[in-house]
């Protein structure tokens, strides 16, 4: 029973892993390494593995074989219906990356739980907690009533997991993953390999890819030497974008006015972002490291799992010479993307998190962009007060899904974004100072049946500079990475 059992088992996740790969389209011949049979029975071996993993999980919590077997199938389904879901939304599969997201899916449910379906979640609030009930009622019974199989299948289970983990880490050794994932087109790759192998095989070649980028920090560029005692001041702007590149029929000059008074001016170009409706620490990133995703290879999906590794070029540490006070803003939890960790790291001495916005406006669920306004004016005249420079990074966050409202009250929130650009512009006009004013939209929004994925993902950004931080760039027709943005705002500003 047993045997015919773990078989079905093995079968149906190759075939529904098989079947991913048809949704999804067809594959280029980008990445054709090997004959298409050496190719399939390489891609049937992964897939297996993976299986054998999460089977040899599974046996080592429940001790029971067939219960094993039967959990591996709702699982995969699960992860491949997640995984179409995911794609619907973000325009990207499930992947590797993503299990670090699980723990901040537990913290902070509301940014994640609404892409998933209603019914959906009927099944999961229903499903998740009868599970895991189960598996601690296994557990304690076979401790109370002595079974001595259970024991001995935890044990076999425990031996199974280790083995095929360390298999699979042997298979790059052997430089097999590189071969048949050479660069990080993990679209291509779904198509071609199927979800679940694909995900396995990123993940063995981000291992593989986080050991060499600390050769980034090499490049190492000289700090900033200036007397003017700048003010810095980037805002990043939660889900900022033109409404009329979402393809939304409505003015966009009635919700963006200030940016497109700025556009007038030659003060707007286009950021070229890689995500859609979220990741925004990619865009982050980008601009605080200055480090383009051609050179992190895969670890560029999320850049910060492997930030600590390549602290040496970041904004604030070339900045430190001229802006004694290098504060980084987010009213939410700073441990997000652990930014809590990493911000001291790359150089930020101030941190502002939520606590430091007690009995701040709202405006719906979150810190308004008004509140971050006065919060950026307050340390602008403390510093423009002590003569000294400052660079202050604030992200915002009011502006982030889900709207409750849809594209009305996306809108509503995108013209509080603009305000508070307009709002700081005008201010350093009036301080007359040394200052530069960088604001960007971090990545499109992602709204259910009205704004979908689409291989153009550019977001506006403003450079306007005051003071002696003057300059007769015209950035219309300009298109630039955030890193890219990172070395203009370093080599042809603060330079000057």
């Amino acid at each position: 029973m047993f045997i015919y059992t773990l078989l079905i088992s093995i079968i149906f996740v190759n075939l529904i892993d098989i079947s991913s790969k048809y949704i999804l389209g067809k594959s280029s011949n980008e990445q054709q390494p090997f004959s298409g049979s050496v190719s399939l029975l390489l891609e049937i071996s992964f897939r297996c593995s993976i299986f054998a993993i999460v089977y040899s999980f599974l046996l080592t919590l429940t001790g029971r074989n067939i219960a094993s077997s039967l959990i591996t199938i709702p699982f995969f389904t699960i992860i491949l219906f997640g995984s179409f879901i995911k794609n619907k939304v973000l325009g990207e599969t499930l992947m590797f990356c993503d299990v670090a997201i699980i723990k901040l899916f537990i913290k902070h449910p509301q940014f994640y739980f609404n892409a998933i379906p209603l019914y959906s979640r009927f099944i999961l609030a229903i499903s998740l907690p009868i599970l895991l009930l189960l598996v601690f009622y296994i557990f304690l019974y076979d401790i109370l009533n002595n079974i001595d199989y259970a024991v001995i299948n935890r044990t076999i289970g425990l031996i199974i997991f280790v083995i095929f983990i360390f298999l699979l880490n042997i298979s790059s050794l052997f430089g097999l993953p590189k071969k048949m994932l050479p660069n990080p087109q993990l679209e291509d790759a779904n198509k071609k390999y199927g979800i679940l192998v694909t995900f396995v095989l990123g993940w063995l070649r981000w291992k593989e890819d986080k050991k060499t980028i600390i050769n980034l920090n090499k490049n190492t560029y000289p700090i900033v030497r200036n007397t003017d005692k700048p003010i810095v001041i980037i805002i990043q702007c939660e889900s900022f974008s033109d409404p009329k590149d979402l393809n939304i029929k409505y003015d966009s000059h009635k919700y963006i006015n200030n940016i497109y008074r700025s556009k007038k001016l030659g003060e707007v170009g286009k950021l070229l972002v890689s995500g859609f409706g979220a990741y925004t620490m990619r865009t982050e990133y980008g601009l605080i490291f200055g480090h383009e995703e051609d050179v992190l290879g895969f670890c560029r999906f999320d850049p910060y799992l492997t930030a600590l590794k390549v602290t040496k070029n970041s904004l604030p540490h070339r900045l430190s010479t001229v802006c004694s006070k290098r504060f980084f803003i987010h009213p939410h939890d700073l441990n997000f993307y652990d930014r809590a960790t990493i911000m001291p790291a790359v150089g930020f001495n101030h941190l502002v998190g939520i606590n430091d916005f007690r009995g701040a406006s709202h405006s719906g669920r979150y810190i308004s962009d008004q509140a971050i306004g006065e919060k950026i004016k307050a340390l602008t005249k403390n510093a423009i007060q002590d003569n000294i420079g400052a660079l202050i990074y604030a992200v915002t966050i009011e502006n982030h899904g889900p709207w409750s409202g849809g594209i009305k009250d996306y809108l509503s929130h995108l013209k509080n974004g603009d305000t508070l650009f307009g709002d700081i512009r005008q201010f350093l006009e009036k301080e007359n100072i040394n200052a530069l004013l960088v604001f960007l939209g971090d990545h499109r929004p992602s709204i259910p049946n009205k704004v979908i994925p689409r291989n153009e993902r550019f977001t506006p950004f403003a450079i306007c500079g005051f003071g002696q931080i003057k300059y007769n760039n015209d950035f219309s027709e300009i298109f630039m990475t955030p890193a890219q943005l990172h070395h203009f705002i370093l080599e042809k500003l603060i330079y000057k």
